[in-house]
């Protein structure tokens, strides 16, 4: 039932009617002229879907770390995740780190133009060729004419849009994703992908290293400042914290001291990082996680005029006493706001593995232009359900995977829509185009006139049906 039967038929009864022209020493030229469009596109559409296969399996087979983007269906971890954030059921696209990819058959070949509708163009095809055929045969008492009204039928079935419609998104979405480290199988994986109504991302991947900085910091005991920025790298670096490379950078300032590691690390909601460093027990965050642990620190009014600065103070502690606080400033990476509305423009909620006390969904949302219900701080348990979920696996069925940046899954998702939504505009089209010619073609051969339409009016119509396709398609494309 694939495109590949229609186009078959079409050049049968081309081939039939050339041979029947040439005996009755008639010019058919135009019709296979005709024929040969409809067979260049399919072997088009080859073309682009075995070089878009090449390059996402060359991406699964680079010895380099990769994640496959997967989506949790798992009841408890998904409400746990995605509470109060999305009504009904939650399909979460996660990245998960593995070394091997199954499924991928699965999801880049079980696909056809139209699916399985496929078949009923295929013999509507063939019942109206040759029934249109058999009229116009003895309407024109011609077997010459009979031919060529079947083969004409046939053709305008199989436009050359109808081998675009999986080909051109396929192509185009590998194209762009493969340059970044990225692939999507085929369209039944973006398919897959698309029912995902929320994606998870990290702190630091919203707001990377070079977009948090600090803009002044005051010292609030006499404890050796550059061990706690160094115990303050530790703590942060073990719960990838945006803040962490604020603390690295202060503290690679002196080479003496190297970065310790951390253990008991832990996020308190809303409030900061606790966790013990070399036997000592730290805090980073904003004054009410100091105050809940009984340390002493600055007047509010040191906090309100920070804020109306437009930045941020974070507070260290060490033991039972406040030892500095930094006023830190987020900055927006336009790429990445970008990418964020287009996603969040498609209804899927964006999920944030948080442990920054200063992210909150009304901060990220103003900061990234984004509506207020599109992003949502998971709570310490989805971050805990989720962390269970997506541990490192030897091999797991995917339809997507990426490398490099972590910010990738974004582009993954974004490029599955744009696939399965250039797929359903170039359906809708065929569908219409072939309809549409196809009675077009019947009013013409049968309206009186005694003269059939000519094979060059055939051909044009059917180049100029490919290039609205084509145009339909950039409005849309991957």
């Amino acid at each position: 039932s694939a495109p590949d039967c229609v186009a078959l038929m079409a050049s049968v009864s081309s081939l039939a009617l050339g041979i029947a022209g040439a005996i009755k020493g008639e010019n058919e030229h135009p019709m296979m002229l005709v024929c040969a469009v409809v067979l260049f596109f399919r072997a088009l559409s080859k073309f682009y879907n075995i070089a878009a296969k090449l390059g996402n399996l060359k991406q699964l087979t680079i010895a380099r770390p990769k994640k496959a983007v997967t989506l949790l269906t798992d009841e408890a971890t998904t409400f746990a995740m995605a509470k109060k954030a999305i009504d009904g059921d939650a399909l979460i696209a996660v990245p998960r780190e593995t070394s091997m990819v199954l499924d991928f058959m699965k999801y880049s070949e079980y696909d056809t133009p139209l699916g399985n509708q496929m078949r009923v163009v295929n013999i509507l095809s063939l019942m109206l060729s040759v029934c249109l055929g058999l009229v116009a045969g003895a309407y024109y008492r011609g077997l010459v004419a009979g031919l060529f009204t079947a083969s004409a039928v046939l053709c305008v079935f199989a436009l050359p849009t109808l081998f675009l419609i999986n080909a051109l998104p396929n192509y185009k979405a590998a194209i762009k994703l493969n340059k970044k480290g990225s692939m999507i199988a085929g369209i039944s994986a973006a398919k897959h992908l698309e029912l995902a109504n929320a994606v998870v991302v990290s702190a630091r991947d919203i707001f990377p290293d070079n977009m948090v900085v600090m803009r002044d910091m005051k010292v609030l005991s006499s404890s050796n400042v550059d061990e706690v920025f160094v115990r303050a790298a530790s703590l942060t670096e073990a719960l990838n914290s945006p803040l962490t490379a604020i603390f690295k950078r202060i503290a690679g300032t002196n080479k003496a001291y190297k970065v310790p590691d951390s253990d008991t690390v832990k996020y308190e909601e809303k409030m900061g990082i606790s966790g013990w460093v070399e036997e000592e027990l730290m805090f980073i965050g904003n004054r009410t996680l100091l105050e809940a642990h009984g340390i002493t620190v600055p007047d509010v009014e040191v906090d309100r005029k920070i804020l109306r600065q437009g930045y941020f103070p974070v507070y260290i502690a060490c033991g039972n006493k406040a030892c500095a606080m930094v006023m830190v400033q987020y900055n927006v990476d336009e790429k990445i706001a970008q990418d964020l509305h287009t996603l969040t423009s498609l209804g899927v909620t964006v999920l944030v593995d948080n442990c920054d006390p200063n992210l909150t969904d009304e901060m990220i949302c103003d900061y990234m232009g984004l509506y207020e219900d599109s992003v949502k701080t998971m709570s310490n348990s989805g971050c805990h359900m989720y962390h269970n979920a997506v541990t490192p696996t030897d091999s797991c069925s995917a339809p997507a995977t990426f490398r490099g940046n972590p910010f990738n899954i974004i582009s993954v998702i974004n490029c599955a829509s744009r696939i399965k939504h250039s797929n359903i505009w170039l359906s809708v089209f065929y569908i219409i185009a072939a309809v549409v010619g196809c009675a077009l073609f019947v009013y013409v051969t049968f309206a009186g006139s005694d003269v059939l339409p000519t094979g060059m009016s055939v051909l044009a119509c059917q180049l100029a049906i490919t290039v609205l396709s084509y145009l339909i398609f950039l409005i849309k494309k991957p």
